[in-house]
């Protein structure tokens, strides 16, 4: 599969839905906190196409 054929405009247009309403979770603890952004990040990357490894912690 390439980029193109995975990433069409309405999967990404429900990848940044899906970020957007991450955004909006109202983490209760740090710990929280930092699994929304590690989430949010992940969504980014995927978006970005990019091949590779991506190490979140």
């Amino acid at each position: 599969m390439t980029k193109s054929k995975v990433l069409n405009e309405n999967v990404l247009a429900k990848i940044d839905a899906v970020i957007e309403e991450l955004k909006k979770v109202d983490a209760e603890s740090e710990q929280d906190k930092i699994g929304v952004e590690s989430r949010i990040a992940v969504l980014e990357w995927l978006k970005s196409g990019r091949s590779g490894h991506l190490k979140v912690d």
